[in-house]
């Protein structure tokens, strides 16, 4: 737990028949979703699937269509300006000051907000440290590996202190070894914190490592959302089956016939009586 962060009330993001459309094509279609601070969701799904629009929404970078509506702190989002949203973002291709030093590229959001001089060394030593980054405070960005730059690029996200983070992909550039260690750190922002962290990833690894919950997304559609655990071992249908699966689920198709309430599976020449469950009947 960062020391320097208090513990804040619980906040509730409301998505209602959210769209958003590029000419012809509809990247955001009917999402419908309330996510609630003090959690960490992870997004889910391919690229395409629209989760970089669906944080661009929410850092208030993209409008959405007519028709939609976002509320947060019990305000529409688009009657909110940016500093009201109190939204970070890190994108998987960061950008830092390059002719600011790691200690000054972390101190910009807080210089920003005219904090003095000893709480800005303050709490960019203690944001560093948690990164381990704190022996990196003096050198500039060209200095710094790809790793340690993405830590930089996180750190300054942190250092704004804000009510939501966002992070599009940001582990996609960085070897094995790398996100295994960035994995449990990232998974403290919110541990006491009452902050909001939306983690968008491709990787399902990502989810089981970090998420409370997964919002499972394809097609600019929700195909299901709920607690990771609950997702993982009920998936609503094939597709959100078959993208949250680690290793990826293996799909046969079979013909399940109901004669007299006794369940029949046949896969193949091969037959079997099943006894009948709720989930079960989800998929005839």
């Amino acid at each position: 737990m960062y020391p320097f962060v208090k513990t804040k009330l619980k906040e509730i993001v409301i998505f209602q028949n959210v769209n958003k459309t590029f000419g012809e094509k509809k990247i955001l279609q009917n999402i419908n979703l309330e996510l609630e601070t003090g959690k960490f969701y992870c997004l889910l799904g391919p690229v395409g699937a629209g989760k970089t629009t669906l944080l661009k929404v929410i850092a208030g970078l993209e409008e959405i269509d007519p028709g939609g509506h976002m509320n947060f702190k019990n305000q529409e989002f688009s009657q909110m300006s940016l500093w009201e949203r109190n939204a970070a973002m890190v994108y998987q291709n960061f950008v830092l000051y390059p002719h600011f030093n790691v200690f000054e590229n972390i101190a910009s959001p807080l210089r920003a907000r005219k904090l003095a001089k000893n709480e800005i060394k303050s709490k960019v030593q203690s944001i560093a440290e948690m990164l381990r980054i704190d022996k990196l405070l003096s050198k500039r960005p060209r200095e710094l590996s790809g790793g340690e730059m993405q830590r930089v690029a996180i750190a300054r996200a942190l250092a704004k202190e804000a009510d939501i983070y966002l992070f599009d992909e940001i582990l996609v550039n960085l070897d094995y070894k790398i996100r295994e260690e960035m994995r449990p750190e990232l998974r403290k922002i919110t541990q006491g914190q009452g902050r909001m962290v939306i983690f968008s990833t491709s990787d399902p690894v990502d989810v089981l490592s970090m998420g409370d919950k997964v919002i499972i997304m394809d097609q600019g559609e929700i195909l299901q959302f709920g607690n990771v655990g609950e997702v993982y071992e009920y998936p609503k249908n094939i597709r959100a089956g078959k993208y949250f699966g680690y290793p990826e689920m293996n799909i046969l198709e079979a013909m399940i016939t109901d004669n007299n309430n006794q369940i029949q599976l046949e896969i193949g020449t091969q037959k079997q009586t099943l006894k009948v469950s709720i989930h079960l009947m989800q998929f005839i």
